[in-house]
């Protein structure tokens, strides 16, 4: 049984089926700030097509739900 026997998490939102009813934990990625940072980097290359490649790390958010519970070993 979920999360009583074994947890279990997702990533990026997506769902699994026969999970719907229990609430999947999930890892989700900060989408909108991904694309906000694409698209002001592709504009700055177009502007200055010689600009050095940068590094852009964003953090995701840990989703909790029904679906995982707490060590009992």
């Amino acid at each position: 049984m979920v999360p009583k026997d074994v947890s279990i998490i997702g990533y990026d939102g997506m769902a699994l089926g026969g999970l719907r009813s229990i609430g999947l934990t999930t890892i989700a990625q900060p989408l909108a700030s991904m694309g906000e940072d694409a698209a002001a980097l592709l504009f700055q290359r177009i502007n200055d097509p010689g600009r050095l490649p940068v590094h852009i790390e964003l953090e995701p958010s840990l989703v909790i739900r029904n679906s995982t519970g707490a060590y009992l070993g």
